[in-house]
């Protein structure tokens, strides 16, 4: 494999089941040609094929459209939400219990350089995922329900336009929740890269293009969910976890969770797109005192609307043919095209 590809670690794009293409804003577009734009561009799609049928052929792809006519402003996509690890953990057997994940004012302050605006929001999560929001605070109050899906579809999945594009400042916070049915599952399900895994993750679509904004991401604190847990093992020995969690009485263990998702202090993750961490940001944070799970700005982004909040995007600007679950378009230094995992 080439070096260049080896590097691809800056998501420019991600499709899931059932979005439609995407068209970019007349005023935005993606930079190419510049130094530190993209001079590879690789494309990642994942399937699932659990029966191991040798029948299905695909010829999916991507298709950009580009012009000698540079747009006003050059975008980016910040990823925010859940880090992908078992720490993230769902009981079975609820009809919906829910996560939340943080991103702290201390990371954005250091990220960006200058207010930023904010045009399209994709939510992505597993098949066990029924709701997600993506909510904007500032100095510890709500102002915003940025992307709302109260009846969220892994197969429905799309990209959620914001009208109008909202304002998010140096020192702002976007929490992310996600509610989970796993009515009919036998075990606990875990963060995780496969489509019976989870994952709770907001793609933020963004101008002008910020030099450090790769994920700002974060997970209960390992140290807390094993105190909470009472797992009697040393944080981070798995094999003694895993065989706690199973001798557990579920009702003991799903309070136990309840609380890990509701109190545990938190790690925080910010990196820049290669996936270096940002200096002067903390790794350990509280459970944030200023976060209700009641927080909510009624009506604020309903899907229907056609004026303010949010729609679903229609058009093809960055052109996705469908076909494979889940395409990840990377680029390295290149600037990286994630498509989306399933």
């Amino acid at each position: 494999m080439p070096t260049d590809l080896r590097d691809c670690d800056r998501l420019l794009y991600g499709w899931a089941v059932g979005a439609q293409p995407l068209n970019y804003p007349e005023h935005v577009g993606i930079s190419l040609g510049k130094e530190g734009d993209p001079t590879v561009i690789f494309v990642q799609i994942h399937y699932d094929n659990p029966g191991l049928s040798p029948d299905f052929h695909d010829n999916s792809g991507v298709r950009f459209f580009y012009t000698p006519m540079l747009r006003e402003y050059d975008a980016a996509v910040w990823e925010i939400g859940e880090a992908v690890t078992e720490l993230q953990a769902i009981p079975a057997n609820e009809n919906l219990f829910k996560t939340f994940s943080f991103c702290y004012a201390d990371c954005t302050r250091e990220v960006l350089n200058e207010d930023i605006k904010i045009f399209f929001v994709f939510l992505h999560s597993h098949l066990a995922g029924r709701q997600m929001s993506l909510q904007h605070y500032r100095n510890g109050s709500l102002i915003d329900d940025m992307a709302r899906d109260d009846n969220y579809d892994f197969n429905q999945q799309d990209t959620r336009v914001l009208r109008p594009e909202r304002v998010f400042k140096p020192g702002d916070e976007f929490v992310l929740t996600c509610g989970y049915n796993t009515v009919g599952r036998d075990d606990i399900t875990f963060g995780g890269l496969g489509t019976y895994d989870e994952m709770c993750l907001a793609y933020v679509f963004f101008y002008p293009k910020q030099a450090n904004a790769g994920s700002c991401l974060s997970t209960p604190d390992v140290a807390d969910v094993f105190t909470i847990l009472n797992l009697g093992c040393v944080p981070g020995d798995d094999v003694c976890a895993y065989a706690s969690l199973a001798q557990m009485d579920p009702v003991v263990l799903r309070d136990g969770l309840y609380n890990v998702a509701n109190t545990a202090n938190r790690n925080s993750y910010c990196r820049d797109p290669d996936f270096n961490p940002i200096p002067g940001v903390g790794l350990y944070k509280d459970f944030p005192a200023w976060f209700s799970v009641y927080d909510r700005i009624d009506d604020a982004n309903d899907v229907c609307s056609s004026g303010t909040g949010t729609t679903m995007a229609t058009g093809s600007s960055v052109s996705v043919i469908p076909a494979g679950l889940i395409v990840l378009l990377m680029f390295s230094l290149v600037t990286k095209l994630i498509i989306l995992r399933q």
